[in-house]
């Protein structure tokens, strides 16, 4: 198993790992799940199909730069991530862009908490959870390796078995809910990296019949990881996104260095 890890070892990305503690008290524009959100005045809260945008979370940069070891994200400010939980949309459709937005509050604004909506429902407004982080090093997902990268790793049909079996033996050992900014993504389906490619070229997901070009592979290596956040099973807390899934923001490489978070885009998987 060590020389197959080894082989890939080249991908393993920097994550900044999130625990959620609920019940524990956050200031304003601190890094945070639910609750109500950080905002400047003058904040228009986000509609899709004429319903509110849940607050998903928000995150203190300068709380969560000491972590992000490879200093992709801002040092400062704080970005704040919506979803409309009502339709729960995939993402794979580039007609329902607009069901998710993330914004990034420079470190002049001013925050104060938003009221929520009268409009959104109270099964739509998220318990508050204090935002605990970590770095953390996370190997690539083998479907990446094998749809976008795999030109690049050079590895052979039975070697991307065994790496396959040796990611599940990892994976195994990771904890039921994992949250995490920037890094490698845990993916449940195919590949983010090239969806959010071909959606933002405005091809439809949903019926998995598109042809994958080398030029889109190339492509879809600009996009990484922004925020992954897991489905909640807990005494706490339940949010379940589709069957036990995952929501991930991804971002491209430009983007996320001009900070355009308005250009994010967002993809549930579920098993």
């Amino acid at each position: 198993m060590s020389e197959i890890l080894d082989k890939v070892k080249s991908f393993i990305k920097n994550s900044v790992n999130i625990d959620f503690k609920f019940g524990e008290c956050v200031p304003c524009g601190g890094s945070k799940f639910g609750g109500r959100p950080d905002v400047p005045e003058g904040f228009e809260w986000t509609v899709y199909n004429e319903m509110p945008l849940s607050f998903i979370a928000q995150f203190d940069l300068s709380e969560v730069s000491p972590y992000d070891k490879d200093g992709l994200l801002p040092k400062e400010g704080v970005l704040s991530f919506f979803y409309e939980l009502e339709s729960m949309q995939w993402g794979f459709d580039p007609e329902t862009e607009g069901c998710a937005r993330v914004f990034y509050f420079p470190p002049e604004a001013k925050l104060s908490p938003a009221p929520f909506p009268d409009e959104l429902d109270e099964e739509y407004r998220l318990p508050e959870a204090r935002a605990v982080m970590s770095n953390k090093m996370f190997y690539p997902d083998p479907i990446d390796l094998y749809s976008v990268y795999a030109d690049e790793c050079g590895l052979t049909e039975e070697e991307h078995d065994e790496y396959f079996d040796a990611y599940s033996d990892i994976s195994d050992e990771l904890p039921e809910q994992i949250n995490k900014l920037l890094g490698n993504p845990n993916l449940i389906q195919d590949s983010v990296l090239l969806e959010c490619e071909l959606v933002s070229r405005g091809i439809y997901m949903g019926s998995g019949s598109t042809e994958i070009t080398e030029e889109m592979k190339k492509a879809a290596k600009e996009w990484v990881l922004l925020f992954q956040l897991d489905s909640f099973d807990s005494k706490d807390f339940c949010l379940m996104f589709g069957d036990v899934g995952r929501i991930h923001w991804y971002i491209k490489k430009d983007d996320l260095a001009n900070k355009r978070f308005d250009r994010a885009h967002l993809i549930l998987q579920c098993y």
